[in-house]
């Protein structure tokens, strides 16, 4: 006959909880989510909902356009982060060359100037402001 274990009591229990959230929090994806959570509220209760969403998209937009760069390059990356009342960054390694530097910091305004035509265009068929 098995005996059951009784339930973890105070101390062990807390320290059981504290494990398990430090394993998620360090898990990288928990931590970018909360990141672009707090961006986004933050923003929302400066702004609104909808330039919040907005800013925040053309935001991830503009660094993708860095990583996209580094890639291109070769050179590993380890993904965006969203710095709440900041902005963000693209993490990689260091570029080998000046112009690998000069590419990739280029990459990001010209993805966002790429963004604007479409979204221009897209208001120039519809003028409308919910394009």
């Amino acid at each position: 006959m098995q005996q059951q274990m009784p339930a973890p009591k105070g101390r062990a229990r807390l320290a059981i909880m504290m494990g398990i959230g430090l394993k998620l929090f360090k898990s990288i994806k928990v931590v970018k989510v909360a990141l672009i959570g707090m961006a986004l509220s933050g923003w929302t209760i400066l702004l609104s909902f909808e330039f919040a969403a907005t800013l925040l998209a053309v935001l991830m937009f503009h660094e993708y356009g860095h990583i996209r760069a580094m890639k291109h390059f070769g050179i590993a990356t380890k993904g965006i982060y969203i710095i709440p009342f900041v902005g963000g960054i693209a993490v990689g390694e260091q570029p080998k060359t000046h112009w690998q530097d000069l590419y990739i910091a280029m990459m990001g305004p010209v993805f966002g100037l790429v963004m604007t035509l479409v979204f221009f265009v897209a208001y120039s068929l519809t003028v409308s402001h919910f394009v």
